[in-house]
């Protein structure tokens, strides 16, 4: 599955086309408590988005619910391993599900 050029990993399109993410109640419980670098990871995922219609749909409203901040990146997290500084280009940036 692509979604604006971009090739989306096949483990997550294969569970979107055997209907494995559904959910009807609650969120999805991590495996790891780690990112793929090692880092902490701490998250909730409830409801993923399965189509290529949906996920651009979602995508397009990120830098409405993100603008950017411009300024001084905070320095109590910027050296932090998984540290991501402000976003001001979403287009390669795919919303692929939402939490809580």
């Amino acid at each position: 599955m692509r979604v604006r050029g971009l090739a989306l990993p096949r483990g997550f399109v294969s569970c979107v086309e055997r209907g494995a993410l559904r959910r009807e109640l609650g969120c999805w419980l991590l495996r790891l408590d780690r990112d793929e670098f090692g880092n902490p990871w701490e998250s909730e995922l409830c409801n993923v988005y399965e189509t290529v219609s949906e996920i651009e749909r979602k995508s397009d409203l990120l830098p409405k619910h993100f603008p950017p901040e411009i300024g001084e990146l905070p320095e109590m997290f910027s050296d932090v391993p998984g540290f991501i500084p402000y976003i001001c280009d979403f287009s390669r940036i795919l919303a692929f599900g939402v939490s809580g």
